[in-house]
């Protein structure tokens, strides 16, 4: 499965939707997991975070959707 998360756009909002140790129990169990570049930073968790916990960091939030819906569709 492949499983993704975009950062944040509304004002003031400093959640996000994937700890990096929520990624690595996706990751460890063979999901793919897509993260939006800069996704965590307001949660306190920087890119290196996601990637050292297997996230694969995608700039375009749109790349991240059409990757999920596609593996959704199979």
């Amino acid at each position: 499965m492949k499983i993704g998360t975009i950062r944040e756009i509304k004002k003031h909002e400093y959640r996000v939707g994937l700890t990096p140790a929520c990624v690595r129990a996706y990751t460890k169990r063979g999901h793919e997991v897509y993260l939006e570049a800069g996704a965590g930073i307001s949660a306190g968790f920087g890119n290196e975070d996601y990637r050292r916990a297997g996230a694969i960091i995608e700039p375009n939030r749109k790349r991240i959707f059409d990757e999920c819906r596609q593996s959704a569709k199979a």
